[in-house]
Formats: structure tokens, sequence, C-alpha cells
């Protein structure tokens, strides 16, 4: 069995205009890890701050952590309007395209959580565009008598299994690790773990690793394979996984297509009005 293992990587939260602020992880610098996320923005906002905008070609996710003040609201051309409060999930898979906005239920209420976007593969991003949404008491919580804890947000853990299926394999954990734990991950595919609060050790495949709030790495085990995990302090901790999507990807603005003539094509169908308005 082989592991590979990235360098470490800090990110740092920052103010992006007046009502947001957010800790951009450098994907590019975990190398080969990562796909197929393609974003990730920890982020704390207090206001409107983005226009109604479209997505095409890959799933665009907002996790609103347990902690977060605030609630979301989310608006989209598919036809919903509703609130996701603390501790719940939206996952837009816009396969071929779908236009939406995001924005704090009430102005001033902060809401603090992760912005996630994940590739597609070829066969996907095509599909008609589907938005889940997934309550906090309907997401499954692995715990032990440590006091370990372990919410299942997407795909499963321990026998645990999220509600939320999205059309590609994908794993999303949330835990707080307080003691000693091993935390088992599938073969081949791509890890990333993000420590959002306090200071732990990995170890795997005689490999040791120490991280600390705000830092992350990406992984990848040939074989199953466990990582034991050593927190000096209560550590929360995001590990997100899934299959890498092997393909051309060409990125232009929302769109995430195979090739400079999907882009274009999608372009035309969102000034079209294809992709649904607001």
């Amino acid at each position: 069995m082989a592991i590979h293992i990235s360098e470490v990587v800090q990110s740092n939260m920052r103010p992006i205009g007046a009502s947001f602020a957010a800790a951009r992880l450098d994907l590019a610098a975990l190398g080969e890890f990562v796909n197929p996320v393609v974003g990730l923005d920890h982020f704390r906002m207090r206001g409107p701050t983005f226009q109604p905008h479209p997505h095409a070609g890959f799933s665009a996710i907002s996790y609103m952590f347990e902690d977060s003040v605030g609630a979301m609201r989310n608006r989209d051309s598919v036809g919903h309007d509703f609130v996701a409060g603390p501790g719940d999930v939206i996952w837009t898979q816009a396969g071929s395209g779908v236009v939406h906005d995001e924005f704090p239920a009430v102005t001033g209420h902060e809401v603090h959580g992760i912005q996630l976007f994940v590739n597609l593969q070829s066969a996907h991003k095509t599909l008609p565009p589907v938005v889940f949404w997934v309550r906090k008491e309907d997401i499954p919580v692995v715990g032990d008598t440590d006091g370990n804890r372990i919410r299942v947000v997407v795909g499963e853990y321990e026998g645990r299994y999220s509600p939320l299926v999205p059309a590609e394999p994908f794993l999303l954990l949330d835990g707080v690790w307080r003691k000693a734990d091993v935390l088992r991950v599938p073969g081949d595919w791509n890890i990333i773990l993000y420590l959002l609060t306090g200071e732990l050790d990995l170890s795997v495949d005689g490999k040791r690793v120490h991280i600390a709030g705000g830092q992350a790495l990406g992984l990848r085990s040939d074989d199953a394979a466990s990582i034991e995990l050593d927190p000096d302090s209560p550590s929360h901790m995001l590990v997100l996984a899934g299959p890498a999507v092997r393909e051309p990807m060409v990125s232009h603005g929302p769109f995430i297509m195979n090739s400079s003539e999907q882009i274009s094509d999608a372009v035309r169908r969102f000034n079209a009005g294809e992709m649904g308005r607001l």
C-alpha cells in the first residue's frame, strides 16, 4: 500500500467587501490530490454579497456550520426559495445550468460556513439541474464514548448514510475530535483534510504530519487506509473526498466544462435564458 501526501497549506480569513470574509484554500498548492474539488472557501457573510449568477458543469455546495448565527436564503431558477439554517447543507448540482442567489436570511446575522465546488464528469455535465437541501436534524452523526463527533453530511461513514445522494460519489464529513481516533478513508480517492480549529497529528503508513487551525493537506491511498488522529486540543476538521475526474477541464467564470466549445455553448445558453431566470 502506498500513501501519497501533499505539503501542508495555510489559509487565512480576509475581508472581501463590507459584508463578506473568506479563507480561500489554495488548491493548486495541494497538487494532484484535490480533484474533484475545484474550489473551497471558508466564509463568513453578514449581508448580500453576490448578484444572482449561473453555474453549469459542476456542483456548488453551501454548508452552514452549526455555530452559524444566521441562516442562508436560497433562490434558484429551478423554483426553490427557502431558508437553510445552521447545520444545513445546500447542494446545487448545476448540470446543464442553473441560476441561483444565496444570501443571509437576515442582514447582520452572520452566516458561517464553507462554499465548495465539485466537478462533474462529462456524462453528468448535461444533467438537468437539481438542488438538494438537507436539514441539520436529518444529517446522521457518528459518535463515541471519548466525545468525538462526526457529521456525515454527504456519503457514508461507519455505516451511517447521508440522505443527500448526488450524481457522483462524494464524502463530506464535519467532525470534532477530542481524543485519539482512526479515520478510515477509501482507496484511490483524492482526499482533503482541512482543520478549522485546534491542532492534531496525523499518522498513516509510517508518516506523521502535524497540522493546526487554518491548515489543510491532500492525500491519496492506493488502497483503503486508516489514518490515526491524535488531537492536542478539541479539533474541528472537514474531510472532503471523491474519485478523481480524469478528463480535460476548462473553466470560465461560473462554468466548468471539458472544452472551450462547451464553454461557449454554456455562455450562449445562459444569455438565451435557457438556464432560467430569477
